[in-house]
């Protein structure tokens, strides 16, 4: 992937999606130097998909599979695999339609997380 599709999904997770999952941190993150709020935005947004399942009423067992499926295409940085995975993660039906759009975006958490 190249370094221009990487800054792009970074730059929706900076100004499209931060705004909106986590209005306060938002606004304490601008004040952060670059590299930190680079890596502290990826962060969040991974930990916040990872809580979304946690508040989802699925089953425990399933809970259980979908964050490991989430670590570990995260941790790899599988951009095919998080693509196949949005579709799951919709399924959890988040409280909030901002955390539905971090879900159906979760490909785009991966991939920026290519810049840090």
């Amino acid at each position: 992937m190249l370094l221009d599709e990487f800054n792009a999904d970074f730059a929706y997770l900076d100004t499209e999606l931060m705004p909106k999952i986590s209005r306060t941190f938002d606004y304490t993150l601008r004040k952060l130097p670059t590299n930190l709020r680079q890596s502290t935005i990826v962060a969040y947004a991974f930990c916040r998909a990872l809580d979304n399942v946690e508040d989802s009423r699925i089953s425990p067992e399933s809970k259980i599979e979908l964050m490991n499926d989430i670590i570990s295409t995260f941790s790899k940085g599988d951009i095919n695999t998080a693509r196949n995975l949005e579709a799951r993660l919709d399924m959890i039906n988040p409280k909030k339609k901002e955390y539905r759009e971090l879900m159906l975006n979760f490909s785009r958490v991966v991939s920026a997380s290519g810049i840090l």
